[in-house]
């Protein structure tokens, strides 16, 4: 995972301040890409929790898919692809 964690444009700032009004915590609120060649950016909150339904319909079309992957030790893992600004 790549370390760019913190908000680097307005997308991804409107994100981080609809989930902040839904309660989710400001620090548990990072964005990362994988590598080079894949040009998604991710959502990710908290350690890979599943965002509620209210604020998946507040993000509305900000966030333009849920991935999920199963962890043997930690469950299900969730995080979402960021719309291109």
């Amino acid at each position: 995972m790549n370390k760019k964690e913190t908000a680097i444009n307005n997308v991804e700032l409107a994100i981080k301040t609809i989930l902040v009004k839904n309660g989710y915590s400001n620090s548990d609120i990072s964005f990362y890409d994988q590598k080079a060649s894949n040009p998604y950016r991710y959502l990710k909150v908290g350690y890979w929790r599943r965002l509620d339904t209210k604020a998946q319909q507040d993000l509305g079309r900000l966030i333009t898919a849920e991935l999920t992957d199963f962890d043997d030790d930690h469950g299900w893992l969730f995080s979402y692809i960021v719309k291109k600004s």
